[in-house]
């Protein structure tokens, strides 16, 4: 990840995996969507274009994040797709 210090990777990849497990959930919860909205507007980019230099959204069905790019727009897993690093 070439970054200052190990700590800072290490939150890197603590992000993806609590991301990843949110957007996995069958259905989201309010307390889901904004944990999901939280982690997403750490990484510059990730929000509005679903890239960031770190973790990429992978939308293969629907839309997570509304066109506001201030709130996630579906229910569940089944309406999204997946993160990668």
């Amino acid at each position: 990840m070439n970054l200052p210090s190990t700590n800072d990777g290490r939150q890197v990849l603590a992000d993806y995996y609590h991301l990843s497990d949110l957007i996995q959930k069958q259905e989201y919860s309010q307390d889901d969507k904004n944990k999901i909205l939280n982690i997403m507007n750490k990484y510059n980019g990730l929000l509005k274009t679903d890239d960031s230099k770190f973790i990429s959204l992978i939308e293969t069905r629907g839309h997570l994040i509304d066109i506001t790019h201030t709130s996630i727009q579906v229910n569940g897993r089944a309406e999204v797709g997946f993160v990668k690093l």
